[in-house]
């Protein structure tokens, strides 16, 4: 019986494979990525032009809306509203009041450019970057579906003006736009003219 230790040989790593003519790890890997950047910038790009169609849906609805307030036509424009919109609070006569009041303290849209779509399942959102005769102001427009037709559930009006506020001719302290007497002095605040 041989009782001598067995002899250890030190490791030896396995041999790496001969390097193979052509093109390296990298050449392969930078390839891998460009394709990677083309396959996001042909998602994005095609979720561009989703959201591009689709504001394209709900122009009709705020061009006709605008057309309508500038030309005094309140009514129609009220007329043209979701019926969500409606039943929220906003009768014909809380309507008429404030955008009469808004168009008569904006002035006249001088031009406008839509800067912002946000569409929803059943809802969506669009935004005009608007030049008035106070200013620029911030057009934006709530939408939903109804009756296979967008119509418009709100409309904000952001500027300075309309943040400062409607000012009371009797005592000069701001109230809501479509305040009907004066958070102050109580006093009756004027309709604008139709």
């Amino acid at each position: 019986m041989d009782t001598a230790p067995p002899q250890f040989r030190p490791f030896e790593p396995p041999t790496a494979p001969p390097p193979r003519e052509g093109r390296s790890p990298w050449t392969y890997a930078l390839w891998g990525c460009g394709g990677a950047f083309l396959l996001v910038l042909l998602l994005a790009g095609s979720c561009l032009g989703f959201l591009a169609h689709r504001g394209s849906e709900l122009t009709p609805a705020c061009e006709t809306y605008l057309a309508e307030v500038q030309r005094g036509d309140y009514a129609g424009a009220y007329a043209g509203t979701a019926r969500a919109f409606r039943t929220k609070g906003w009768d014909q006569a809380t309507f008429l009041r404030f955008e009469g009041r808004m168009q008569r303290a904006l002035g006249h849209l001088e031009s406008k450019s839509r800067v912002g779509v946000q569409v929803f399942p059943g809802t969506a959102r669009l935004s005009y970057q608007a030049q008035y005769t106070t200013g620029p102001v911030l057009i934006t427009f709530v939408l939903a579906r109804e009756d296979g037709a967008w119509r418009i559930t709100g409309v904000n009006y952001a500027s300075p003006v309309v943040a400062a506020g409607l000012a009371c001719p009797a005592c000069g302290a701001p109230n809501r736009w479509d305040a009907v007497y004066c958070a102050r002095c109580g006093k009756a605040l004027p309709d604008p003219q139709p």
